[in-house]
């Protein structure tokens, strides 16, 4: 039965994943709304394309560097500003200013800057790869999976993100035709200020005071929870 497959169980707990709404998934909403359902394919593609490198990543082992503290403390602080970017720019674009003026990769004219610009928030938040990697090592352990088999689990978590982002990107795409332009100027200042809150919220996680035990290792200190990781 696929669903008791790797690669059926993959894809079960991609969609799982996919129910926490984060920023990147408001992002391509948005982009469908603004631009339709076609153009919104590229910013689908950067989503399956990072989450599939960051799993690749994940799968190389490689992730042991993102449970160093201060790695884990820098990849936070950039994240949280890069989203917050992200949503300044978004609002402020309704009324025709620019956050960072000439910088061609937020101007959202084509399907290739608008690539650039999914792929660039989608790995705003590196911890990712240590969820997966944590993800990973427990199904291995839980399912005595054999490498083949911990591939298929992965490709089944891709293709759900690549499931999930069209269905949404569909949605916008069927909303931009109900809506009046005033409406769909709110909802962009609307996701602009969520996405920009969820960079707020990561730095004021990583600036907030976390007591440390004496006897911590350095990859054991003030690393968020692998779910919330994931979702930021």
């Amino acid at each position: 039965m696929l669903r008791s497959s790797p690669i059926g169980k993959g894809f079960c707990f991609g969609l799982l994943l996919q129910a926490a709404i984060g920023p990147v998934c408001l992002f391509v909403l948005n982009s469908a709304i603004a631009q339709g359902f076609f153009t919104a394919f590229a910013a689908i593609s950067a989503v399956v394309l990072a989450d599939a490198l960051m799993i690749t990543i994940s799968l190389l082992g490689t992730s042991l560097l993102f449970r160093k503290r201060r790695f884990a403390w820098f990849s936070q602080i950039l994240g949280g500003f890069v989203l917050i970017i992200f949503g300044l720019d978004m609002v402020l674009n309704v009324f025709g200013v620019k956050v960072v003026p000439g910088f061609t990769l937020f101007q959202v004219n084509t399907a290739m800057s608008l690539f650039l610009q999914t792929l660039l928030l989608t790995l705003s938040n590196p911890l990712t790869i240590l969820f997966w990697g944590g993800v990973l090592a427990s199904k291995v352990a839980e399912n005595e999976w054999t490498r083949a088999e911990l591939v298929s689990f992965a490709f089944g978590c891709v293709l759900a993100t690549g499931v999930f982002m069209t269905l949404i990107a569909a949605l916008g795409g069927f909303v931009v035709v109900l809506l009046p332009p005033i409406i769909l100027q709110g909802l962009n200042i609307a996701v602009g200020a969520v996405i920009c809150g969820y960079g707020v919220r990561l730095l004021l996680h990583r600036f907030s005071p976390v007591p440390l035990s004496p006897n911590s290792t350095d990859h054991e200190n003030n690393v968020p929870s692998l779910a919330k990781s994931k979702r930021l």
